[in-house]
């Protein structure tokens, strides 16, 4: 596989920089040079967007071809096959988790416009007036800390088609992604004045995040906390997704709280890290850790691969947080692998088994804890403890009738209810998806026309 450059794009011309660096793949190898956008260009570039920026939204067609072109075009010197391996080796992220990413990002180019159709509120019209729903602005930004997944960029895509003026600044683990969309879309017609990226630090980020007018930003809590309460930010963090199972499961539900938990390698922030349950959390840990353990360690390019992998280094780093945060508790699958959770693969990096735990007591500081790989904390719920051990959740998943769904989503602390066994990321395409369209769009009244002017 060649070595490529990833360069600044700025309102679709590529620059040059004389901040560089090698990103290397979970098994050491380079894969890519980076030249990173200092912060100067990084005024110089959101200067240039601003004053381009007109609002206007690019037409269909040019989406729908960009989708065609990411999905099974020659970009950047990669293939889409040389792109795929490319990822999962930068990231650790299965090569089948990939190519599902590719395929969605690919259907949301394609759908984007009808997806905002999907997700702005409507219209809506009285004799005296109408409310109608516009763009926040004219410039969107989007910064992601390491990048260890593709799926963040949907959020640009969706802004880039209401008529936003992209900057992107992509993960440092995956830049790959970004710039594949970025240089399919100019291949496509965008104009150039709609999108640019710009790879480089955090004071960089920050510079993009507070200069757009809508902004998204991904990463973990300690370097995107401060954006919690900035108004027009929309800030995604440590999810702390739970599932409150109220009775003793079968063997189906079993099998959900495994994908759950382990699926998509675990990465996800809306991955399970807490299940509640009404019955023994020492029993149900241990069925849960019989089936997560026997998810094959294998090489990320591998077909069949199914679990994250981390460089060597990296490992180590996960060992010794295992350890702390598995003081007090019952380790339920360390053991199952002879006392390391860590496997060392052909290539020379390590993937990520499944880490099973359990809790006498869900005030346990353990409970609650995320990881960008599959782990999981059980603890005990009873009606009793009341709705507060199920708060601070991107999302709560209900298997049972222990609490009221309405009564659950009223609490400002969770963000999403579930109910029943469905993955959480397999989204009803029905659903509209209104967090994103409230980030984008506001309502403005035209008052003395009717609905039909």
């Amino acid at each position: 596989m060649n070595e490529v450059v990833i360069r600044p794009v700025i309102a679709g011309e590529e620059q040059d920089s004389k901040d560089r660096s090698v990103l290397t793949a979970v098994d050491g190898e380079p894969l890519a040079e980076v030249r990173s956008a200092p912060r100067l260009l990084g005024q110089i570039a959101m200067r240039r967007v601003r004053a381009g920026a007109d609002g206007v939204a690019p037409p269909p067609d040019v989406f729908a071809k960009a989708a065609e072109l990411y999905a099974t075009g020659t970009l950047c010197g990669d293939s889409i096959e040389d792109h795929v391996t490319r990822v999962a080796r930068a990231v650790g992220l299965p090569r089948p988790i990939v190519e599902l990413a590719v395929q969605d990002l690919s259907t949301t180019l394609a759908d984007s416009a009808d997806l905002n159709l999907r997700d702005v509120p409507p219209e809506k019209g009285t004799s005296g007036g109408r409310t109608i729903w516009v763009p926040c602005g004219r410039v969107f930004a989007s910064a992601a800390s390491l990048g260890k997944h593709p799926g963040p960029n949907r959020a640009w895509l969706r802004a880039l088609a209401l008529g936003y003026s992209v900057v992107i600044r992509p993960g440092h683990r995956d830049p790959f992604s970004a710039q594949r969309l970025v240089h399919a879309l100019l291949a496509a017609g965008l104009p150039g004045e709609k999108v640019s990226m710009l790879p480089g630090g955090d004071d960089l980020a920050h510079l993009l995040l507070r200069s757009a007018d809508r902004s998204i930003v991904f990463g973990v809590e300690d370097k995107v906390g401060t954006w919690l309460t900035v108004r027009g930010v929309d800030v995604h963090c440590e999810g702390r997704s739970k599932v409150l199972l109220d009775h003793r499961p079968d063997e189906r539900e079993l099998d959900f709280l495994a994908e759950v938990i382990a699926g998509e390698a675990g990465v996800r922030c809306d991955n399970a890290s807490v299940v509640l349950t009404t019955e023994a959390p020492v029993e149900l840990a241990e069925r849960l850790a019989e089936r997560l353990a026997a998810l094959p360690p294998e090489p990320v390019t591998g077909a069949g691969s199914c679990l994250p992998a981390v460089p060597a280094g990296q490992a180590e780093q996960l060992r010794v947080r295992f350890r702390a945060l598995a003081g007090g508790l019952t380790d339920h699958t360390t053991g199952r692998y002879g006392g390391d959770p860590l496997a060392l693969l052909p290539d020379g990096s390590y993937a990520v088994r499944p880490v099973v735990l359990s809790a006498e007591d869900a005030a346990h500081p353990t409970v609650g804890t995320e990881l960008p790989v599959p782990f999981v904390t059980v603890a005990p719920w009873s009606p009793s403890d009341g709705l507060a051990p199920l708060g601070n959740s991107l999302v709560l998943t209900l298997l049972g009738d222990a609490v009221s769904p309405a009564r659950v989503a009223r609490d400002p602390s969770v963000r999403q209810v579930v109910c029943g066994p469905v993955p959480p990321w397999q989204v009803h395409p029905e659903v509209p998806d209104h967090v994103l369209g409230l980030l984008l769009t506001e309502p403005k009244h035209l008052i003395g026309l009717g609905s039909g002017s």
